[in-house]
């Protein structure tokens, strides 16, 4: 079957058709006669011809689509009503779209499926980070998430001197339940709920500071040409060591986004890292630091800490490479790699999957 649309020929044996369905009826569960809202953002990092594709298999599985491209708010508070009230009226909502990670942590009222899509160009659609069944991902990162969300110590290195240990809050252990605290489906599945660092202290080796896309602040973060040692307790900011210059444009900017979102600049809340060993990121860290941490934060070999005020998950991003990270007896990263997918109970879950045992492969290609 082929349709044109202004995406050129959409096949349904073409290359990106698997990505496409993986989204759309594993992870969003579009159906006949379904309302389906895709709410699409003019940048660099979000192809028209994918997402038009998207939505006109959409189309062709019965779903009534209505596409909307607007610009970026200032943040989730600023998002205009009539669109909060499209997004409550819809079966389904699917973002490519910077507001979809704005509202992870936001409940919607309504009781629509909301999905914070990353596969937003052909070379994502194509890739086996979007082809691996999102059904295979929901069934183990749930069993992985329910073994993280017990945890109540951990302990963080990398090899660029990366040190930190941190217990988890009693508050925030209440409140865990489930799988994680985001209100929005993402696809494909990349991380766990962030993990408080407020009762934590040690040092981050900082190579960047990236936006953590909760506000739009007028930057995509700074990339520092030598990595500096960042040393904080309980959640503030005690001091730096390495080259001066660096530090000096390190707490400019901090203390900027802070004075720019109202919060407290020298501040490091929480954390999590990357569970998809099959993330890509067609982007480069020189490309943009925003497409490249948007996509590439999803893999094992990243971990990032959140900085910028006290409410989690902050304003920018701090990411850590090949993270190894103990939570109380257990290594459950180790040199990027995430070592839960290896056990015999997670391979068991992938095999069941149609090419499952390609789910789990390393991918290095992250764009670093």
């Amino acid at each position: 079957m082929s349709v044109t649309t202004a995406a050129g020929d959409l096949n349904l044996a073409d290359s990106w058709m698997p990505g496409i369905d993986n989204l759309l009826i594993n992870c969003a569960e579009v159906k006949t006669g379904a309302n389906v809202l895709f709410i699409n953002e003019p940048a660099m990092f979000i192809e028209r011809p994918a997402i038009e594709a998207i939505e006109e298999r959409t189309r062709q599985l019965g779903g009534r689509v209505t596409s909307l491209w607007t610009g970026r708010a200032a943040g989730p508070e600023s998002i205009a009503e009539d669109i909060i009230r499209q997004i409550e009226a819809a079966d389904i909502t699917i973002f490519n779209h910077t507001m979809g990670a704005m509202l992870r942590l936001r409940p919607i009222p309504g009781d629509g499926i909301r999905v914070l899509n990353y596969a937003t160009t052909r070379s994502l659609l194509e890739s086996e980070y979007a082809r691996a069944s999102h059904k295979l991902w929901a069934e183990a990162s749930m069993m992985a998430i329910k073994e993280i969300n017990q945890v109540r110590r951990w302990h963080i290195t990398c090899d660029l001197g990366t040190e930190v240990e941190g217990i988890v809050p009693e508050s925030e252990a209440a409140g865990i339940s489930g799988m994680n605290a985001f209100a929005i489906r993402t696809f494909p599945i990349g991380t766990h709920r962030p993990t408080s660092s407020m009762q934590a202290r040690g040092r981050l080796a900082v190579r960047w500071f990236t936006s953590a896309s909760l506000h739009d602040f007028g930057s995509q973060g700074i990339k520092l040409a030598d990595p500096i040692m960042l040393e904080f307790a309980e959640g503030k900011i005690r001091g730096f060591t390495g080259n001066q210059k660096l530090i000096d444009r390190t707490v400019d900017y901090l203390e900027e986004v802070g004075n720019k979102t109202r919060k407290e600049g020298l501040m490091i809340n929480s954390w999590h890292a990357g569970i998809n060993p099959q993330t890509y990121s067609p982007w480069t860290d020189d490309d943009s630091l925003e497409a490249w941490m948007n996509v590439a934060h999803n893999s094992p070999h990243i971990l990032h800490f959140h900085a910028v005020g006290e409410a989690i998950p902050g304003e920018l991003s701090v990411p850590i490479i090949d993270p190894t990270v103990s939570m109380d007896d257990k290594v459950m990263w180790k040199g990027g790699r995430f070592l839960p997918l290896e056990r015999p109970e997670f391979v068991s879950v992938a095999k069941r999957y149609e090419n499952g045992e390609r789910a789990f492969a390393d991918n290095l290609q992250i764009g670093i």
